[in-house]
């Protein structure tokens, strides 16, 4: 507690986050918005129409979820936010059984917390020994259009296994072509239609506070 004059001030932290050399940060969600708002970021697209589902998207990527989590490697949850103005359900899947849910949201509400024991892998597997399957899936509840958005941030966590791997592939969001590029590539020229997209590289970040 800090003073100014004698009189006690209040602080506010923002909550930091250090990661281990075998961890990594991996954003998952989607956006939606009007569709003549362009974007060449693959998890913006149109709005969601009543009664319609859609898959979370990969940030690092732009690959549609179902993710594939390989063995020796694990994935938990750390935080989520959400806000929509449409009723709205999120559903986790693990290994293609129903396994949470993540997202039961009134139209207009918004949400964002930080998990200290977030939806994990390791929950299931602590050594990591299988390759597992983790997917999730909005679902538009409301009786009209549904804009918004969602993101997941989870830790991407090596467990007594070999080094990150340094290439991705990533999915053209106008084309859908797939283009193997090294880890750290954020801006990428479509092979195949001649356009641009972007992604995030999270692998480098080790501490934020």
């Amino acid at each position: 507690m800090a003073e100014a004059g004698g009189v006690p001030i209040a602080l506010q932290a923002r909550p930091g986050i250090l990661l281990r050399p075998n961890q990594q940060l991996m954003f998952f969600g989607n956006v939606f918005q009007d569709i003549e708002v362009f974007s060449p970021y693959p998890w913006v697209a149109g709005v969601l129409a009543p009664g319609a589902t859609a898959h979370f998207i990969n940030f690092n990527t732009g690959l549609v979820t179902p993710f594939t989590v390989p063995a020796g490697y694990a994935v938990t949850v750390i935080e989520k936010s959400y806000n929509f103005n449409q009723d709205c359900e999120g559903w986790l899947y693990l290994d293609g059984f129903l396994v949470a849910a993540t997202i039961l949201a009134s139209s207009g509400s918004a949400l964002q917390f930080s998990q200290i024991i977030g939806y994990s892998t390791k929950m299931m597997d602590p050594l990591a020994a299988s390759p597992h399957v983790l997917d999730c899936v909005v679902y538009n509840r409301g009786l009209g259009n549904m804009r918004g958005g969602v993101e997941f941030v989870a830790l991407f966590e090596a467990v007594g296994t070999p080094p990150f791997p340094d290439k991705k592939d990533t999915q053209c969001p106008f084309c859908k072509a797939l283009t193997n590029v090294p880890v750290h590539t954020t801006t990428i020229p479509c092979p195949k239609c001649h356009k641009t997209y972007f992604v995030y590289d999270t692998t480098l970040i080790r501490r934020m506070s």
